[in-house]
């Protein structure tokens, strides 16, 4: 029973490891120039690459949460919004 427990949890283990999640990551925006279409040039300081979002008013150099579907950078990267210090004034 405990062998069978044992392989059990090995399959269940590569089972999960194997499924494709989101993955959200932190961002710093590099070029705001396509700012009205939603389009701007993130790094993450690894890599750079083209993210979108609804907001417009995002500018160069704001630190922004980016997702990236199903952890695939080859899939359309999504910024979720901006990262705040929790400062800001209301």
């Amino acid at each position: 029973q405990d062998k069978l427990l044992e392989a059990m949890s090995i399959v269940s283990s590569q089972l999960i490891s194997s499924i494709p999640y989101d993955k959200t990551i932190t961002c710093t925006i590099v070029d705001d120039e396509y700012k009205a279409e939603g389009k701007y040039t993130v790094t993450n300081g690894d890599a750079t690459f083209d993210a979108y979002s609804s907001d417009t008013k995002l500018k160069k150099e704001d630190v922004v949460y980016v997702t990236i579907p199903e952890g695939d950078y080859e899939n359309q990267k999504i910024i979720q919004g901006k990262k705040t210090n929790g400062n800001e004034k209301r």
